[in-house]
């Protein structure tokens, strides 16, 4: 059942981040748009603002007097710093924990799933064959202490045996001949246990560094919109204040005194995140598929098409550009800005078509439409429109929303049907075969449609 757990929090977590990011743009769209949307709206939007991890909100502490905005926006840029040092932390409790326990007894078949897993991983090219370069790779990481090419050579001869040894060729390890080596412990001189614990140790940072990128992709777009908005000025009379806080006076010392944290939190997490992914994708371009890396980087586009890895970099910085980068254009001209974005986006996304499983694409396309329907209905609101009028269009995106909320639950319920059905087949089976004869496949990314 494992891999049935994985895939389901694989594509739960797909899921949830496309229904939070729905929710996190429209309810910063009334700040960043600066048009009057319909009080009902309004509303309605309030009832999701969670989304957008407003601490000072979350604790009830909005009406606290000696807090202003810059309080605000402090206690949101604590939000990727607790979810990198707790990273942290779990992976140095998980190392000393390794380390106090030492080296556990497997059993013969975990031992061979861990070799043969090992094997995949050092066969950087997927040849089959594990060669002098990708020996001397695993070497290095073992931090053996011998790493020139006539050692490693030598080693693997002995592994090989005599013959392809002497007669000079290249030499090769079969996988069976490495499982063979690793299981008696003629590799490095280290055990099949050893092995194991090292597979062990490398899965257990690939989780921590997944759940931490998928948490800092959450809070994201909220925390960069609060560190633009702080930029966000309106002036009044020749003064100049802050639209999210007029306490607070742009340009005088309160103001410009706490510029220098919000400068290091844009450059650091806001443009430092999808950096950072473009960095990894970009040096690994060439072998993104390949078991080695898809073992340490495969978090980052493992539910996506080939030639779609760079998906989350788009989504990153389409979510800048909907709820925060926009305020520094004219307010005459966010609207048109953020329809063409969202159009933008749509031809991508039914172009690209990036999700490996169809439900969570259509969530996604559904997601992306609905957005760009109400971009659309904003038009609306540049004109004078009387209060009927405005409480019908405010209706109107209401519906758009329920009909949004509607098809997630139907995408929600249907993975969890073929997740249910790949957890109990012997069930499903015998109940197929009593109505028409049908058995159930291991689940995989073409179920979930």
């Amino acid at each position: 059942h494992a891999e049935v757990l994985e895939l389901a929090l694989e594509y739960g977590a797909d899921g949830m981040k496309i229904f939070v990011v729905f929710w996190q743009i429209s309810s910063t769209s009334p700040g960043i748009l600066d048009l009057p949307l319909p009080p009902v709206y309004r509303d309605f939007l309030a009832f999701f603002s969670f989304v957008n991890f407003d601490v000072l909100g979350l604790l009830g502490l909005d009406c606290v007097g000696n807090l202003d905005y810059r309080a605000r926006v402090a206690l949101s840029c604590l939000l990727p710093v607790m979810i990198v040092g707790g990273s942290i932390a779990v992976f140095a409790k998980h190392k000393l924990k390794h380390s106090a326990k030492g080296v556990r007894t497997a059993s013969h078949k975990e031992r061979e799933e861990a070799i043969a897993s090992l094997f995949d991983l050092v066969d950087a090219d997927s040849s089959g064959y594990i060669e002098p370069s990708e020996f001397k790779t695993m070497l290095r990481e073992l931090n053996h202490k011998r790493l020139d090419m006539a050692h490693v050579k030598q080693m693997m001869g002995r592994i090989v045996g005599g013959n392809q040894a002497a007669a000079k060729e290249q030499i090769l390890l079969s996988r069976q001949q490495f499982i063979d080596a690793a299981m008696a412990g003629n590799i490095a001189d280290t055990n099949a246990d050893q092995w194991v614990e090292y597979v062990h140790v490398n899965r257990e940072r690939s989780e921590i560094f997944s759940t931490a990128f998928q948490l800092l992709g959450l809070i994201h777009a909220p925390v960069s919109s609060k560190l633009f908005n702080y930029f966000d000025c309106h002036d009044i009379s020749g003064r100049s204040f802050l639209r999210e806080d007029y306490s607070l006076e742009c340009g005088q010392l309160e103001h410009g005194s706490f510029q220098i944290v919000v400068y290091l939190f844009l450059v650091v997490f806001t443009f430092g995140l999808p950096l950072a992914l473009a960095l990894v994708l970009v040096r690994n371009r060439k072998i993104l598929r390949t078991p080695k890396v898809m073992e340490k980087y495969g978090f980052l586009y493992d539910t996506y098409i080939p030639g779609a890895e760079y998906w989350d970099i788009h989504e990153l910085m389409r979510r800048l550009l909907l709820t925060g980068m926009l305020i520094f254009l004219p307010p005459t001209t966010r609207l048109a800005a953020s329809l063409l974005v969202s159009i933008v986006a749509v031809a991508l996304l039914f172009g690209v078509k990036p999700h490996k499983a169809n439900v969570i694409q259509n969530l996604e396309q559904s997601s992306f439409v609905i957005l760009t329907f109400k971009y659309v209905g904003s038009v609306l609101l540049m004109v004078d429109l009387t209060e009927t009028d405005a409480g019908i269009l405010g209706t109107g995106f209401i519906l758009l929303d329920a009909i949004y909320i509607l098809h997630s639950l139907i995408c929600l319920v249907s993975v969890a049907r073929v997740v249910w059905n790949a957890a109990n087949p012997k069930e499903v089976n015998d109940k197929n075969t009593a109505t028409r004869g049908v058995s159930v496949h291991p689940v995989s990314h073409r179920d979930l449609k």
